[in-house]
């Protein structure tokens, strides 16, 4: 399967993207990625020895893990909201 007939998100998310281009979507400074890649804690291409990039898909991955459920509201389990009426009727 060619670039050209592989579908558009497919094409876009294994694309390369350089040091700004991660760290901006990541909402960082492009020091910090380079720190992190030098430390291998993010996986990274170099290009030529040289050059860091970084695949689209995996930075999106990245966030998507990171992600942290919204706190609910402290409420009491059933079995305890159960347990106070029961100890109040007796």
């Amino acid at each position: 399967m060619s670039a050209k007939t592989q579908p558009p998100q497919f094409r876009d998310d294994h694309r390369l993207l350089d040091v700004k281009e991660a760290a901006d979507l990541l909402g960082m400074k492009p020091a910090t990625l380079y720190q992190w890649a030098y430390e291998r804690r993010i996986p990274a291409v170099k290009i030529f020895g040289r050059s860091l990039r970084f695949k689209r898909s995996t930075i999106l991955k990245l966030i998507a893990d990171s992600e942290r459920p919204a706190a609910s509201r402290h409420k009491r389990p059933e079995n305890e909201i159960h347990q106070d009426q029961t100890d109040h009727e007796s």
